[in-house]
């Protein structure tokens, strides 16, 4: 095998194009031009630099957006393949349905979620406590949802793709007997139902 020198190096965009001039090698004829293509992926995401919009950043590869090779910057919500984890709570008046204005911006991030991914469909799941009277936690909880449902709603999500459903206190997480176990319980849940 004739072991001539590369001749060149040639940076196009970001894929980078070597020629070896005068090599061969079996049934390649001697002194033909052979050109070898290496795709960069600088950040290791999978996602090739010429479409990458976030070359240097790997794309976190959540089910949210992972064609674009960048990191979702939101610091609220996570999403995963079987639902969006909100990150605090959302809050509401005592015994109320009213959502309180220092979730707005949680729920805000929810509903961009869901105007970034149009095929996504959630189900909104409402919980309490034990304390009080099981049917009134059962409405308060269903209450929630609808609440949380019609802001999320009016953020410009159709409503075809939104379910809201309360459990009340039938799927506790934590022990009813502490407050710090009252307070996990007292939760909402959004789930992906569909893609």
């Amino acid at each position: 095998m004739n072991k001539n020198p590369i001749i060149g190096a040639v940076l196009v965009g970001v894929l980078v194009v070597v020629s070896a001039a005068f090599f061969s090698c079996g049934t390649t004829p001697p002194n033909t031009p052979v050109t070898q293509t290496v795709v960069v992926d600088v950040d290791n995401d999978g996602i090739i630099d010429t479409i990458d919009k976030c070359p240097s950043d790997p794309e976190d590869l959540d089910g949210d957006m992972d064609e674009d090779g960048c990191p979702e910057d939101r610091k609220l919500v996570t999403v995963n393949q079987y639902e969006i984890i909100l990150n605090e709570k959302v809050y509401f008046d005592t015994n109320k349905t009213r959502v309180l204005e220092r979730s707005e911006p949680l729920l805000k991030e929810v509903a961009q979620v869901l105007l970034d991914n149009p095929s996504i469909r959630i189900r909104i799941e409402g919980h309490t406590d034990s304390e009080g009277g099981e049917a009134f936690n059962l409405k308060l909880s269903q209450g929630r949802t609808d609440s949380v449902l019609q802001f999320i709603a009016a953020q410009g999500i159709g409503s075809g793709r939104l379910e809201a459903v309360g459990f009340g206190e039938e799927r506790p997480i934590d022990t009813n007997a502490t407050e710090e176990g009252r307070s996990r319980n007292r939760r909402v849940e959004i789930h992906i139902i569909g893609r």
